[in-house]
């Protein structure tokens, strides 16, 4: 009877271990993704550098430029009049002010200053208007009225590579970084607690470190599956600013995710390694 209790209580202990071992790899998990979570949703870093690394402001000012060449033959106002004042420098300072404005919660509709691009069309008009004998009468001032609107829409367009203005319009990006930010805290404390009880309760470093070890592979495989198969490239957008940032922001979680998942996976051998020799030198020892 005592030996049969024995070894009742000693799967029980096993079946226990193992149960809290799962548990691990998910609250792991779990950390990971409220972490990246908060990584994104706590700053606008992330959007910033990628207008950076991916050169945005070039793409949005040779695609600015390549529209109003196109549109000269409508509205007969040349591109210079547009691009003279939308230089790559002032269209990168635009586009990082969108970003911030956006992620703040105190946002304003003149975030951007459209000063310069408002004087570049008057003086054109006013300079064709004088060179052409041509009235400043009502017809005049709302056609330069239309003109600068249609402008500083277009501009607002192109700089929302990420497509905040939307979100914002829409209330999404309101809720994620108010609701949304503070769950995500909430989710990546809880999680974190849990995983640091877990790894205390499996003092067995051959059950913690296959924790760790199977949250790495779920991690590592399925960030290798989508990188080798180039998935993430093969979205269809047609403005190259916003395929550029998208993809960019999209690879770089994605090899964040790569990371954490090798180093976990790594962690996780190497303890359960460890265990299994000296699991084998006890019984050795005892033989």
């Amino acid at each position: 009877m005592s030996a049969a209790k024995t070894t009742k209580q000693g799967v029980g202990r096993l079946l226990l271990r193992i149960v809290f071992s799962i548990l691990l790899t998910f609250t792991i998990l779990g950390t990971v993704g409220f972490g990246i979570g908060a990584y994104v949703l706590h700053s606008p870093t992330l959007l910033l550098s990628q207008i950076d690394k991916q050169d945005a402001a070039k793409k949005v000012h040779d695609a600015l430029q390549q529209k109003y060449a196109l549109a000269y033959h409508t509205t007969a106002v040349p591109s210079e009049v547009y691009m003279d004042v939308l230089t790559e420098e002032w269209l990168e300072t635009a586009m990082k002010t969108y970003v911030k404005e956006n992620y703040s919660l105190n946002k304003t509709s003149d975030a951007i200053d459209f000063t310069a691009l408002q004087e570049s069309i008057t003086t054109y008009f006013e300079t064709y208007a004088e060179e052409n004998a041509y009235a400043k009468d009502e017809t005049y001032t709302e056609k330069l009225e239309e003109t600068i609107s249609d402008a500083e829409k277009t501009v607002n367009s192109a700089i929302d590579v990420f497509h905040l203005n939307t979100m914002y319009r829409a209330g999404i990006l309101q809720k994620f970084l108010n609701l949304g930010t503070f769950q995500v805290w909430i989710g990546l404390i809880g999680c974190g607690v849990l995983t640091a009880v877990l790894l205390l309760l499996l003092h067995r470093m051959y059950f913690a470190g296959m924790g760790l070890f199977a949250a790495g592979v779920l991690l590592t495989v399925p960030s290798l599956v989508v990188w080798a198969g180039g998935y993430i490239s093969r979205f269809a957008l047609k403005d190259a600013a916003v395929y550029a940032v998208f993809t960019g922001t999209m690879y770089h979680l994605l090899y964040l995710l790569l990371g954490i998942g090798i180093i976990l996976f790594v962690i996780g051998l190497v303890l359960t390694g460890i265990a299994i020799v000296r699991s084998r030198k006890r019984e050795t020892a005892k033989a």
